[in-house]
Order: C-alpha cells, then structure tokens, then sequence
C-alpha cells in the first residue's frame, strides 16, 4: 500500500508501507527493486506521525509546494492529511 512520509523540512516521499514497529513506519521506495530493498534492510523507518494515507491529489499538490519552496502551502496541506491508520 502506498503511503505518503513527511521527511526532512516537510518534503514530501510517496512510499510503500513495509510494517509498523513500535512508534516507527518502515516505507520503501516503490521504484527500488528487490535486490535493492534487501540491501537495505527492507525500508527506511520514519516516526509513526510523519506517515500519512496516500491521496494522488495531495501528493501532486504536496510535490508542487515543495518545489515551489512555499512553506505555508506545506503547512496547510499536512495538517490536513490524515495520518496512517496501521
């Protein structure tokens, strides 16, 4: 299922959940192919309140946002966004 993980400075990552472990969201890369998820340990984890359901339209806007280097748009757009629900 794919997710959608707020990283560093709000930048956006479309993902793909692995698992929960504790308070941390394990995504990988959806384009990475298995050789390479192996290597890395199956995902990457980032903090349970950073991960959020996958919606196309708010990803598009959360991109364009980011792109833009616009700040508040961000911030308006991840308060919206609904967190996963595992």
């Amino acid at each position: 299922m794919l997710v959608i993980a707020q990283g560093y400075a709000a930048r956006p990552y479309v993902r793909e959940f692995v698992r929960k472990e504790g308070q941390a969201v394990i995504v990988a890369n959806p384009d990475c192919d298995d050789s390479v998820r192996a290597t890395l340990a199956e995902g990457v984890g980032f903090p349970a309140n950073c991960v959020f359901e996958f919606d196309s339209g708010l990803s598009d806007s959360l991109s364009r946002a980011w792109s833009a280097g616009d700040q508040a748009t961000l911030d308006r757009l991840w308060s919206g966004a609904r967190l996963l629900s595992t």
